[in-house]
């Protein structure tokens, strides 16, 4: 009989089930939360083929963090000791899988319902939480990103709650919200796109006609945008804000993103370089005095740039001896960009804490002999923080072709295992998403945006020089030797741009040996050393072009 791997409840008992047909298997589930399978082949004769195993839940923990482990030994340049796994977790040099579902058939064949006692869990019974323990379903265990196995038994939640009044769902759906809300959120991001498609005229095409917009704006980030994408198709029908922290290496589409969503949003962008607040004493420019302090003599930053967003709610003016005014405010439908967030003072991140988990912030200054406080609430917002830490961990790693999810986790555990002075807590980076931008995939995508970058370029500066005609000698030989001199890591897309303003320092370096380029076609072309752009004179008296013979090298970046 050939070796075969079995590390499933179900393997073991189906390979032995093969050679006696009359066996029969006893699983016991024990207070202690271990398995035990016993085969029973003859009333004289049983077999505990399984007993004390590894509780399943406690198996998958140890394997993510040895999987942890192993992105940091692989990507990561810190000293790290290598990570060890425990042989004894392993049957047959495989490790023990499907554990959980196992448990939950189990539970189901001896009479019980996995999603009911999910949904008596919602309505109050706490007495549930320990069977959805067991079964590998309880809030604690589904924090992060949610597999489709354990999904399966929420995504019907809502039809069976389609009879029930709509103060009982939204009791439901808050409690969820809470308890679940990695989990709330998917099915609130698919009940919005249901709604589309039965209600056309609240916007069906809206999904994929905003993918395409920022794709043509943002190129290689598509998974960053579809993660996007699904916040503002829920902002459609909700008040609920986004949090975001855009990771990776500079210069491949973190801020060009966040001004992409902007547009969405009718171009409302506040944007923050939060490099300009490393120190303690920059809390009271950011964000205003603390509470119980007395305020600062202006208006804090934070408050200056948001404010022409604002909607007044309530006003109250108290009386002269109080010396103080009260007002609240609605800032709505605004992207709230937080440039290279790990370079601010810790005390300030801990202010965002409330901004970001409740969506409000009071600010407190003093204006003229009155303390001023404002209380600012924001809906439908998107707060999008960027930050280059561990970028060259993050580069490795989209090197070796590993999904966006697993970043997203080592950057945390990064952050966890291996701080640095400008590191994030834990808290801070459980109130965000954490969305991994990668380098620009070389090709196609890379030529696009070279595209994309020098057309604008070359039609905004013909009409700088008022030259005749820019044109190209052959445009795909131009751009791909573009990309052979520009591409590198596929990161740092500024240093496009930077060339761009090299091919303007150049033609001007050469404007008085032409006799000027008002009367000029300049043709972008390739010689053996390089791009070139090859000068032709207008001729007025025949209406054609002199070659002049000469040519315009461009220098290297």
């Amino acid at each position: 009989m050939s070796l075969r791997i079995l590390n499933s409840p179900m393997k073991i008992f189906e390979s032995v089930h093969e050679r006696f047909p009359n066996l029969q298997a006893t699983v016991i589930l024990d207070p202690q939360n271990t398995v035990k399978m016993e085969l029973t082949l003859s009333p004289e004769i049983k077999i505990p083929i399984i007993e004390n195993a590894l509780d399943a839940q406690v198996f998958l923990s140890s394997l993510q963090v040895f999987f942890s482990e192993m992105q940091l030994y692989q990507f990561s340049k810190h000293s790290l000791p290598c990570p060890l796994l425990d042989i004894a977790r392993c049957s047959l040099e495989a490790p023990l899988e499907n554990w959980q579902q196992f448990r939950r058939v189990f539970h189901e064949n001896q009479g019980g319902n996995c999603i009911q006692s999910i949904m008596n869990y919602l309505r109050g019974n706490e007495l549930e939480e320990s069977i959805l323990s067991t079964l590998g379903l309880a809030p604690e265990q589904l924090r992060g990103p949610v597999q489709e196995r354990d999904y399966s038994y929420f995504k019907d939640i809502p039809e069976k709650l389609a009879n029930e009044s709509l103060e009982n769902k939204n009791t439901f759906f808050k409690r969820m919200e809470i308890k679940y809300p990695t989990v709330y959120e998917q099915l609130l991001s698919e009940g919005a796109e249901k709604a589309q498609r039965l209600h056309p005229q609240t916007g069906l095409d809206f999904h994929p006609i905003t993918v395409r917009k920022l794709q043509e704006s943002v190129l290689g980030q598509d998974e960053a945008i579809r993660q996007v994408v699904g916040l503002l198709a829920t902002q459609r029908m909700t008040i609920k804000n986004g949090v975001y922290l855009f990771v990776g290496p500079t210069g491949v589409g973190k801020t060009e993103l966040a001004t992409a969503v902007s547009k969405i949003k009718l171009n409302r962008l506040v944007s923050f370089s939060m490099n300009q607040y490393p120190g303690e004493e920059d809390f009271t420019r950011f964000f205003g005095s603390s509470t119980g302090y007395v305020g600062s003599s202006d208006k804090p930053h934070f408050a200056k740039e948001i404010e022409k967003y604002e909607t007044p709610v309530t006003k109250e003016i108290k009386s002269a001896e109080s010396l103080a005014k009260t007002s609240s405010r609605t800032i709505e439908n605004v992207v709230i960009l937080f440039d290279e967030m790990e370079k601010v003072h810790s005390k300030l991140k801990q202010t965002f804490l409330t901004l970001f988990d409740k969506g409000i912030c009071p600010i407190l200054y003093t204006e003229g002999y009155s303390n001023v406080t404002i209380n600012y609430k924001f809906e439908k917002c998107v707060f999008i923080c960027t930050s280059n830490l561990y970028q060259e961990e993050i580069l490795e790693a989209f090197r070796h072709r590993v999904i966006p999810s697993q970043i997203s986790e080592m950057f945390s555990v990064l952050n966890r295992m291996h701080p640095m002075p400008s590191s994030f807590a834990q808290e801070f980076l459980g109130r965000l998403v954490v969305v991994p931008f990668g380098p620009i995939p070389k090709g196609e995508c890379y030529r696009k945006l070279l595209d994309s970058k020098l057309m604008p370029f070359i039609q905004a500066f013909q009409k700088e020089i008022s030259c005749k005609e820019i044109g190209f000698e052959d445009k795909e030989l131009f751009i791909a030797t573009l990309e052979n001199i520009l591409y590198g890591e596929g990161t740092k897309i500024r240093k496009i741009a930077d060339y761009l303003q090299g091919i303007r320092n150049d033609i001007y370096s050469k404007e008085q040996e032409l006799g000027g380029l008002e009367n000029k076609k300049l043709i972008f072309s390739v010689n053996a050393t390089g791009p070139c752009i090859k000068v032709f004179q207008f001729v007025e008296s025949m209406g054609v072009y002199f070659n002049m013979k000469k040519t315009i090298q461009l220098k290297p970046i």
